[in-house]
């Protein structure tokens, strides 16, 4: 990996010639390189006082361009600048550094002309290492086509780890479910958070994918094009898993729901059997231990054994009637 000097907020700067070639520029004289019949590829820190003051006063970029490229909320799109035979593309992908979390997302602005191609993020991207290691291989991109369809490639196969993981937590939970033990709901609330934010940013960048496809750039060749179906086809698939993880960690909650349901009206159905055979028992109790003259058998020796006798008969022919009616 290049190492260039964070204070010029520079994380990869190239010269990337037609016969394949390429030559790593210094800090000092990467801003104002001429590349000729080549190409010039810096990757930037969008937070750098250098690199924004150079963009608004040196790089050639309309305000409204630069803004586009340093905004802190960004969605993936894909478009054409007016009166800029050049292309500003804004991509999400998963950070799989390892410095960094997994499960970043983080996102990339791309300027791209014939013979330059600038590129800002707010910290160093695994993708973008991974197009510099390319570099001098037989593979490796030698146009401002090739370049952008390897930057949105590897950004998209980044992506299958976290994809990955997240199948295996929805495979785990399901498990879980079917073999009765408990499952974790905090677990199962992560899983659908991360699952909504994935969707939420893989879906535009399949249509920022088409609009570069259809766009009609004078320099955007064909050269690439099966690297863009490829990463398209890839991105397709991946926006299916997510949409059935989706699918499957819905059915999980909703099994959870039904179950969680199912046993509060089993404990209020118990509830209810209990207060429906004690009510006539509690009620005759209630009745006979009135403080007032009159009540039966209260001058009996035999009272006692009566009451417990009916109460007894009472309570047989209740469990007889409630099995019966299938309550019990």
């Amino acid at each position: 990996m290049n190492e260039i000097a964070p204070s010029l907020g520079l994380f990869v700067a190239f010269h990337l010639q037609p016969d394949g070639g390429f030559r790593r520029l210094e800090p000092a004289e990467a801003f104002g390189f001429d590349p000729g019949e080549g190409l010039l590829w810096l990757h930037l820190d969008r937070r750098s006082d250098a690199v924004q003051t150079w963009l608004f006063e040196h790089s050639g970029l309309d305000a409204l361009d630069v803004e586009a490229l340093l905004s802190e909320e960004t969605r993936p799109r894909a478009y054409r600048p007016q009166q800029h035979s050049s292309l500003l593309v804004i991509l999400r992908g998963v950070n799989s550094r390892p410095d960094g979390d997994a499960g970043d997302l983080v996102s990339i602005r791309l300027w791209v002309e014939k013979h330059r191609v600038l590129g800002f993020s707010s910290r160093p991207l695994a993708a973008v290492e991974d197009v510099a290691a390319m570099l001098g291989g037989e593979y490796a991109p030698r146009t401002a086509p090739e370049l952008l369809a390897a930057l949105a490639t590897r950004m998209v196969a980044r992506m299958e780890p976290a994809l990955d993981a997240l199948g295996d937590e929805v495979d785990a939970l399901e498990e879980a479910l079917d073999a009765g033990a408990r499952v974790d709901t905090e677990r199962l609330l992560q899983a659908r958070r991360q699952a909504a934010t994935l969707r939420r940013f893989v879906g535009p960048q399949r249509e920022a994918f088409a609009t570069i496809e259809s766009l009609h750039l004078p320099w955007l060749g064909l050269t690439a094009e099966g690297e863009w179906r490829e990463a398209s086809n890839t991105l397709h698939r991946y926006i299916e898993e997510l949409d059935a993880s989706r699918e499957r960690i819905a059915i999980i909650h909703d099994t959870l729901n039904a179950r969680a349901v199912a046993r509060a009206n089993r404990t209020f159905y118990a509830v209810s059997v209990v207060a429906a055979f004690f009510v006539p028992l509690t009620f005759t109790t209630g009745l006979l231990g009135m403080n007032v003259g009159g009540i039966p058998g209260s001058e009996s020796p035999w009272g006692f054994a009566g009451v417990l006798l009916f109460l007894v008969s009472w309570s047989v022919a209740q469990f007889l009637v409630f099995r019966r009616l299938r309550w019990l």
